[in-house]
């Protein structure tokens, strides 16, 4: 888009992962809805052996399977996108990065120089 400044597109990113994550939301929904479990629309029933029932469609399955791939998959990369932007443009909140949560390594191992010693005489 010309004109348009570029600190919106991750926002616009947040905004297309949040509406994907409904939309495979939604699908999974649907698939529960009509299947009564994301198992049976896998055709694990079929697959064990446990029922004489039609096999769901291809379709079906390959969509179960995008789906419960996509939701957490989305789901974490909106919010390590959200929490970048709020880091990008608060730069007064800082967050601890990984290797920053780590315990520090103790310095009582040091030998620290003894004061002299006070002789009474």
């Amino acid at each position: 888009m010309r004109g348009f400044e570029s600190k919106y597109w991750g926002w616009w990113y947040v905004t297309i992962g949040v509406g994907f994550l409904l939309l495979f939301l939604d699908t999974g929904r649907a698939i529960i809805a009509k299947y009564g479990s994301l198992g049976r629309a896998l055709g694990w029933p079929q697959a064990f052996g446990n029922t004489t029932e039609a096999a769901p469609p291809p379709t079906i399955v390959a969509s179960t399977v995008v789906t419960i791939i996509n939701i957490p998959a989305i789901a974490v990369g909106a919010v390590i996108l959200t929490v970048s932007l709020v880091n990008a443009y608060a730069v007064f909140l800082k967050f601890a990065k990984l290797w920053e949560l780590q315990q520090r390594p103790s310095t009582d191992h040091i030998s620290h120089p003894k004061p002299p010693c006070s002789r009474s005489t």
